[in-house]
């Protein structure tokens, strides 16, 4: 819908992928107000275990309802954080980016 013109043979912008765009702004504010409120109640390890598990069933659930899509929104996040916000980021940080970078390149390989 906005942006520049897709490239001959692809598909253009639409407006449901806008508004999904949309609605992950009001996810993405939800979790930040709901990590707050868990990481008050429970223990730091607990709470990003559960959302690691979590993460991973809704993020299977997705890929195989999309066949194949891959979300690339936790490593593009942590690399933000990293620059932006100036945190660190451990050995399982890297090594989860690059899963999802290697998953993403080899969707896309598969598909062409």
């Amino acid at each position: 819908m906005f942006g520049t013109p897709p490239a001959q043979g692809r598909q253009r912008p639409t407006a449901a992928g806008d508004l999904l765009v949309f609605l992950s702004l009001f996810a993405a504010v939800g979790w930040v107000l709901l990590s707050k409120r868990l990481m008050a109640k429970y223990a730091s390890s607990h709470v990003t275990a559960m959302v690691m598990v979590t993460g991973t069933i809704l993020l299977d659930a997705w890929v195989l309802m999309t066949s194949g899509l891959v979300n690339l929104e936790p490593a593009l996040g942590a690399l933000l954080g990293v620059i932006v916000l100036g945190e660190t980021l451990g050995w399982s940080g890297v090594a989860g980016g690059a899963i999802i970078i290697g998953a993403a390149v080899a969707a896309a390989v598969r598909t062409t």
